[in-house]
């Protein structure tokens, strides 16, 4: 074992916060460059707080605590706090869940809403903390390994006990935290500092933040008709959010803000394109499936489609649609009760429309009752808002089991998870119960896809079309609970995929993420056309159009398949980096970038006692004082010392 070993523990399978920004504010976390330093100090109770805030312990310190003590009461004591250098927030996943756990703000997107959709009197997502929105000032991990957990709580125990004057007189179990952000200030400031580095280093730019954003995900059923028809073309919009957030980096399960909307979303795309297959009449009439990705940021997604909307380019420059083409938006929102869901209405201009599809949806499914409510004064927090910016006189509702406020009590956070939803995957091996999340989008896609059909064909769907939760089981086991599940898996058979849950975090406009990536080869999968073209050709650009492209699908190492698919990828960055001299404090656009940084590293050591530092310090000093005036006498005398006169000869 090296020395470096012997004096540090690394730990590993840790998350943290990162700084992001937007126009005018930053938000996040960030260590030194070097990484921060502090004594570990454990905050089990009140009293383990205020012996740090008022006690002797001169620090620094980085706090250690468990859920139930991370709130708003303390870290409100702990932020500005020149003793804190970071904190780390342990939760096994054995540990009992606290009651609620919100890092969002209580009212989501409060400024990008429309007016009076939140009132801070009776908000939203009434649990939320707004810690997604604070700028800290020091790092932050989070960690849920058991054995990590139990290493760093048994060296503060055998090292940092018991809490006195005494601590500065013999060695401390600490923490270095790494985790330096390059960017600061704003994302103006920031946008400016890449826009001068690019000019200064042409081969190699360097930046110091991206836009965040990624991939919108669309899918017409049936296909959009020729450009000379898409004017008039009548479009119903199936929208769900793709993305979720939390504090720290990689932790981002959206299960219920996120998963379930996405889930029903699939499972009534495959359904409805089953069904058009086989349709015996044509329609004038066109759904489209929605997938949107950065609404946890202002709605990045849904405003880019409507900016594109603007500008004659969605879905495409020779097929693009505008606001004035939908006949109906449907939102599907957090998707959790068996027994009602709420939807949430602007009537508009054409209140039967509204009214006339829901009487097709419940009669759909008699399990569930669809409850109104007027959204004329209020809506909850979804992308239907932005296009009602745009065009106030859109019909639709957003599909939730939320009725005032959020029943998410974890919403965009850490808890977000399988849990959240009760949640058990099957695995095929036992039955799946009547009343559990996979029934309930099950039969909602099934009721949903039947009520789009009868919609646009104006004829009654065949009895025997239905979702399985079987479907639902499998789709969701993939973003909850193992990423490297064998469906997609089929998709890509060599793809890295880790076995723990998708983090539904957006990310930066330059990559797309694994959940984004793998929903649309989903989607793609379950609404293709199978051919047998051979690989060669399938994956060449002549095979592909503005409006569908050939896929291979990798399968497994010895065999694959191309399909022919309509799925197609759209831009979910804000129009605000395209355009030139944009006044960042406008708020017309979403301006949110995410800090570049190098790596995350955590480690654990004993730091020496200040007497033992000081004596090293002085001992050092001294050495350096003795060599130095070593090396003075030795070259003064080093005429006589080193004798270099040569012997004369025959001596």
């Amino acid at each position: 074992m090296s020395i470096h070993d012997r004096m540090y523990l690394t730990i590993d399978s840790t998350a943290a916060c990162f700084r992001v920004m937007n126009g005018t504010h930053s938000f996040g976390c960030s260590s030194s460059l070097n990484g921060n330093v502090g004594v570990i100090h454990l905050i089990e109770s009140p009293a383990d707080l205020t012996w740090l805030v008022n006690g002797t312990g001169k620090g620094p310190y980085v706090v250690a605590l468990r859920p139930p003590m991370f709130r708003q009461s303390t870290l409100s004591q702990l932020i500005g706090n020149e003793k804190i250098s970071g904190m780390l927030l342990m939760s096994a996943p054995s540990d009992p869940r606290v009651s609620s756990f919100s890092h969002a703000d209580s009212c989501p997107n409060r400024y990008s809403s429309l007016p009076g959709s939140c009132d801070p009197e009776a908000p939203w997502n009434e649990n939320g903390t707004a810690l997604l929105l604070q700028d800290w000032g020091f790092p932050m991990f989070f960690i849920e390994d058991e054995e990590a957990i139990n290493n760093i709580t048994q060296c503060f125990k055998n090292f940092n006990l018991p809490l006195d004057e005494t601590q500065n007189d013999r060695a401390l179990c600490a923490l270095e935290l790494s985790s330096h952000m390059f960017s600061a200030v704003n994302s103006r400031v920031c946008t400016r500092r890449n826009e001068l580095m690019s000019l200064s280093s042409s081969f190699s730019p360097i930046k110091y933040c991206d836009p965040i954003g990624g991939k919108n995900i669309y899918f017409p059923v049936p296909p959009l008709r020729s450009p000379s028809e898409t004017a008039n073309e009548s479009v119903i919009i199936v929208a769900a959010r793709m993305d979720a957030a939390s504090l720290f980096y990689g932790s981002a399960p959206g299960a219920l803000s996120a998963v379930t909307g996405t889930v029903t979303a699939l499972s009534t795309a495959k359904l409805l394109w089953t069904l058009y297959q086989s349709a015996p009449v044509e329609t004038n009439e066109t759904v489209l499936f929605l997938l949107l990705n950065g609404e946890t940021y202002d709605y990045i997604g849904s405003t880019r489609v409507v900016y594109d909307m603007k500008q004659k380019m969605f879905p495409n420059p020779t097929k693009y649609l505008s606001t004035k083409n939908i006949k109906l938006f449907i939102e599907l929102s957090q998707l959790m009760s068996p027994k009602q869901l709420y939807y949430h209405y602007r009537n508009a201009s054409n209140p039967e429309v509204v009214e006339n599809f829901i009487q097709k949806l419940s009669k759909s499914v008699q399990t569930v009752n669809f409850l109104p409510v007027d959204g004329s004064l209020r809506l909850p927090p979804a992308s239907f808002q932005t296009f009602l910016k745009e065009d106030p006189n859109i019909p639709g509702f957003i599909l939730t089991n939320d009725y005032k406020k959020f029943n998410n009590r974890y919403y965009e956070s850490i808890y977000d998870d399988a849990q959240n939803l009760g949640y058990e995957y099957s695995n095929g091996t036992k039955g799946i119960l009547p009343g559990s999340v996979q029934f309930l989008l099950a039969n909602l896609s099934t009721s949903l896809a039947r009520a789009l059909y009868e919609t646009i064909f104006k004829q009654a769907a065949p009895d025997n079309a239905t979702v399985t939760p079987k479907q639902v089981d499998e789709l969701l086991y993939c973003y909850l609970e193992n990423q490297n599940c064998s469906l997609w898996r089929s998709f890509a058979w060599d793809a890295k995929l880790d076995a723990k849950p998708a983090s539904l975090y957006v990310g930066v406009d330059r990559h797309t993420n694994v959940a984004t990536t793998f929903t649309a080869l989903t989607l793609a999968d379950f609404t293709a056309n199978k051919t047998t073209i051979p690989f060669e050709q399938c994956s060449t650009d002549t095979n592909t159009s503005l409006d569908w492209s050939y896929i291979w699908m990798y399968g497994d190492a010895t065999s694959g398949r191309c399909i022919k698919t309509y799925v197609k990828l759209t831009s979910a960055s804000s129009p605000a980096f395209e355009i030139p001299d944009y006044k960042w404090d406008s708020g017309e656009f979403p301006t949110w970038t995410e800090s570049v940084w190098s790596e995350f590293s955590m480690r654990m050591f004993l730091k020496p006692s200040r007497s033992y530092e000081i004596f090293s310090l002085s001992l050092g000093v001294t050495v350096i004082i003795l060599s130095l005036f070593l090396v003075q006498r030795v070259n003064h005398c080093a005429g006589s010392i080193f004798n270099s006169t040569p012997s004369s000869p025959g001596s």
